[in-house]
């Protein structure tokens, strides 16, 4: 266990929920973007002990321009399906993407079986929390082919 591996696992389950809500029906035509940003020189850091925010002030100029970041985490919004298709390799379900906006390849870990497991984990939290709010059972979950 490290903090690398929990937000490298963190991550990869954002991947597997978003091919979940990507592969359903309902959604169709509607594209999800996964995308790692790398280091950005933000004000991250700034709430954090002294011990910690003086490492990472001095680090921060090595980030990338927050700009230059947004760009390319904007750039399938302002793509059309025929520009997703052929920079993606597909106009919907979910898109990796690095953190210069190129495609990023899906792990081997990234299963129909993983997909499920996650999503079903993900829909049961939901489920929790809605009986939890008197919602009752499903409010609001998609997708529902698990």
């Amino acid at each position: 266990y490290s903090i690398r591996n929990a937000a490298d696992m963190a991550g990869f389950y954002n991947d597997l929920g978003l091919d979940a809500l990507g592969s359903e029906p309902a959604n169709a035509g509607v594209v999800f973007v996964h995308a790692a940003p790398g280091f950005v020189k933000t004000r991250w850091g700034t709430e954090m002990p002294w011990w910690i925010k003086g490492p990472v002030r001095i680090l921060q100029p090595l980030g990338r321009d927050p700009a230059v970041c947004a760009e390319a985490m904007l750039h399938p919004v302002f793509c059309t399906n025929e520009e997703l298709n052929r920079e993606f390799g597909g106009g919907g379900g979910v898109l990796l993407m690095t953190q210069d906006a190129k495609p990023a390849a899906k792990t081997d870990m990234h299963t129909p079986e993983a997909v499920a497991n996650v999503w079903g984990t993900t829909r049961a939290v939901l489920d929790r929390a809605a009986a939890a709010e008197g919602k009752g059972e499903g409010a609001g979950t998609t997708p529902s082919s698990t």
